[in-house]
């Protein structure tokens, strides 16, 4: 499915080094939306999951398994996809740009220690 949207021009063009990358970050992602809704993974539904800002969103606040680093790096290639079919297909349900996303792991701070009397 991936290298047919590559080969339409519904993805942009990229190095073979960062294809191979871009490849299984995206495959990750539609594999989760598969499983999470049950969405067919046709050509015409992963286009409408590039152009749909809320269930990328919603995946990269699940990846709680990635650094800080990791995930910035996902969110930066989503969009990256997500502008270049939004360009050709408009757009389904989108912000301007993806806002950063909060680390769950990272976001979380030690627990408070109780008062003393």
């Amino acid at each position: 499915m991936i290298d047919t949207l590559t080969t339409r021009g519904s993805l942009p063009a990229t190095t073979p080094v960062a294809a191979g990358n871009r490849k299984r970050q995206l495959a990750a992602y539609f594999c989760y939306v598969h499983k999470r809704w049950y969405v067919d993974l046709t050509l015409d539904n992963c286009i409408m999951l590039l152009k749909d800002g809320g269930s990328i969103h919603n995946y990269l606040q699940y990846r709680t398994d990635l650094s800080t680093t990791s995930l910035d790096a996902t969110r930066r290639l989503l969009n990256r996809c997500a502008r270049h079919v939004i360009e050709h297909h408009g757009a389904l349900d989108w912000v301007e740009d993806l806002p950063e996303v909060i680390h769950p792991a990272a976001s979380r701070s030690a627990a408070p220690t109780p008062p003393t009397s």
